[in-house]
């Protein structure tokens, strides 16, 4: 057909799609000198042809009357081609719409959120809502007939348009018939059970469970019911209950399962009561994953952060947390636990860093909040106060220190274990910060020893302090030794080069050489 002019005035230029009701065409209005979309009918009217002249005019009477909705394509013509056996086509002039249709978004790799596919449904409501406040049901609600314009991932959401308003309707009249073997043929994937049971019944409702099926499949990538044998398919739509959509897809929350099942009700008193009800649901399930997914985002973000200062620390790095960390609070809020959580790295990243001052001063806040929240023998307050014992040492304050740190040491002992190797470390930096640490680290180094294994990188710190500190209280001669064959030890597992293979050899023959201790 293409180059046939219809009605004297539509030119078929190029086909954009193929159906079961008929083919669509990219056309030039050529009165108007504008690009229409034109679908050419395929079912003529038969022997009930005024009869069906008259309802396809007065449907497309009333969805000509919708023109203006945001999410409905506008029909602006319509008329009948009489083909080259003189039987009249009908064909409906429509605004062309630049997009694909959902049914693409369903076959291609998933890159929506399920936010998208939550607001898309919203939109399909939205404009049902209008449709069935002028009466017109449309009937074959499908993710082919559900034009989606603009969408670029997370760049823009998209606008839906709705197609076949009205047409559809016309349409039924031949597609839903009762055949002589008792089938019903039409659009069966996403068809309510009453409409196999009453093909010609006009309840906006059914509308709905097509909604629901389209959702489904958008946030499952399967509708609910994917057989292919046709009488299987019908069965299920009328006596079986569908999986929970978060059964196919583990990361939809039981909210969406609510809503779904909810549109997918085999009584459509059990749907929502009418679309725009459905929309305000659907469009709060939007909002609320959206947010989540910002929640997850930050999440994630922040995790690099941390992973990145670890690696390195700059004031570049912890101005980034920073600025995370006051993200989290705008997001989750101030007395979240999220918010916490990260204030504890934080400050512990500070602390770590060298800025005593501010991390004080975030510690005196943060750690009352969070022994509040969490319980003092959560293990992140525990990670909290073990860094603040650390600074305290690191910033000349041993009494303090100490008192800190023996109190973890012995929270750790109780609530992970007296072996874990969290419990060890605390009474590592306990024994730093006491009057004797020689006798103590010689423990921790034989514990450290026997759980972590001899060649543990924290074993070996561990062996380095106590031989520094045996040197400090005199006992050089045993220092230079324990240093020596450390040194031998880091060289076997690090390499001569590295550098604490050298500091290990050059404080052994300090020891060895040196009469006092060297500083």
């Amino acid at each position: 057909m293409r180059g046939t002019l219809l009605d004297g005035r539509y030119r078929l230029d190029e086909p954009l799609g193929h159906g079961g009701m008929g083919v669509v065409w990219k056309a030039h209005d050529t009165r108007l000198g504008r690009a229409v979309a034109v679908k050419v009918i395929h079912h003529h009217l038969g022997p009930d042809s005024g009869r069906l002249r008259r309802r396809f005019e007065r449907e497309a009477e009333i969805t000509a009357g919708l023109a203006g909705h945001q999410h409905i394509v506008t029909l602006f013509d319509y008329g009948f081609h009489c083909d080259p056996n003189e039987m009249d086509m009908p064909f409906v002039v429509m605004e062309l719409v630049p997009g694909a249709t959902l049914k693409d978004q369903t076959k291609a790799p998933r890159t929506f959120e399920t936010s998208h596919a939550l607001e898309w449904c919203a939109q399909v409501c939205d404009a049902l809502g209008a449709a069935h406040a002028s009466d017109v049901v449309h009937r074959d609600i499908k993710p082919a007939n559900l034009l989606l314009v603009g969408f670029d991932n997370r760049q823009s959401l998209g606008t839906i348009k709705v197609v076949d308003f009205g047409i559809a309707a016309y349409t039924s009249a031949q597609r839903t018939r009762i055949t002589t073997d008792g089938r019903v043929i039409g659009s069966a994937t996403y068809m309510a059970p009453e409409r196999f049971v009453t093909p010609d019944l006009r309840d906006p409702r059914s509308d709905l469970y097509s909604v629901g099926c389209v959702l489904y499949e958008l946030l499952t990538g399967q509708p609910p019911f994917a057989l292919d044998d046709y009488f299987n398919l019908v069965n299920a739509h009328v006596h079986a209950p569908p999986d929970p959509p978060s059964l196919r897809n583990v990361d939809l929350d039981s909210a969406v399962d609510v809503l779904v099942l909810n549109l997918l009700a085999k009584d459509p008193s059990e749907r929502p009561p009418h679309a725009y009800a459905a929309r305000d649901a659907l469009r709060g399930l939007a909002a609320e994953s959206r947010a989540e997914s910002v929640r997850r985002d930050l999440v994630r973000q922040v995790a690099a952060a941390f992973k990145a200062t670890v690696s390195g620390r700059s004031p570049r790095k912890l101005q980034l947390l920073s600025d995370l960390v006051g993200e989290m609070a705008r997001v989750f809020g101030a007395r979240h636990a999220e918010t916490l959580t990260v204030e504890l790295q934080y400050v512990r990243c500070l602390a770590a860093s060298g800025l005593y001052g501010r991390a004080t001063e975030l510690f005196d806040r943060v750690l009352p909040q969070a022994d509040e929240m969490f319980g003092p023998d959560d293990p992140r307050v525990l990670a909290g106060r073990h860094s603040l014992g650390s600074m305290l040492r690191a910033d000349l304050r041993a009494p303090e220190a100490k008192k800190v740190l023996a109190a973890v040491a012995d929270a750790r002992a109780r609530v992970l274990g007296k072996d874990h190797p969290d419990t060890l470390s605390s009474r590592h930096e306990c024994a730093l910060a006491s009057s004797d640490p020689s006798r103590l680290l010689a423990s921790v180094a034989a514990d450290r020893a026997r759980v972590l294994g001899p060649d543990h990188p924290d074993t070996l710190v561990t062996r380095q302090e106590f031989a520094y500190h045996l040197a400090r209280a005199g006992e050089r001669a045993r220092a230079a030794r324990l240093m020596t064959e450390l040194a031998a030890d880091q060289a076997r597992l690090l390499g001569p080069d590295h550098p604490d293979t050298r500091d290990s050899a050059l404080w052994s023959k300090l020891f060895a050489t040196t009469n006092g201790f060297p500083d």
